[in-house]
């Protein structure tokens, strides 16, 4: 089985091929063929599933072992910016008490 199959079989887990075709806009037959490796999945395809799952195209592929390195990237600038923010709220606050001991 190709990498592509596997990890298209492996998304599917589960879920019905009928389910998987009717949501991603892929055909059931097209999923059987990509799945047991008699059918090269199109750029159509492969970009349709991804979208699906949720995963880069290139872990569909085989190119990739992180399924979303996009997600992690946006998680990793997520929290830093909490951080900021957190820094920011506990200045503005030490700047509020300063300015009430002053007034």
């Amino acid at each position: 089985m190709s990498i592509f199959g596997e990890r298209l079989k492996s998304l599917i887990g589960e879920k019905s091929i009928r389910s998987v075709a009717k949501e991603s806009g892929v055909s059931a037959a097209s999923l059987s063929l990509y799945i047991s490796n008699k059918r090269k999945p199109t750029l159509d395809a492969i970009e349709l599933l991804a979208d699906y799952f949720g995963v880069s195209t290139d872990y569909l592929l085989g190119r990739s072992e992180m399924k979303n390195p996009l997600k992690k990237e946006h998680e990793i600038e997520y929290k830093e910016l909490q951080l900021k923010a957190s820094k920011y709220d506990t200045l503005v606050q030490e700047l509020s008490e300063l300015s009430e001991k002053y007034e």
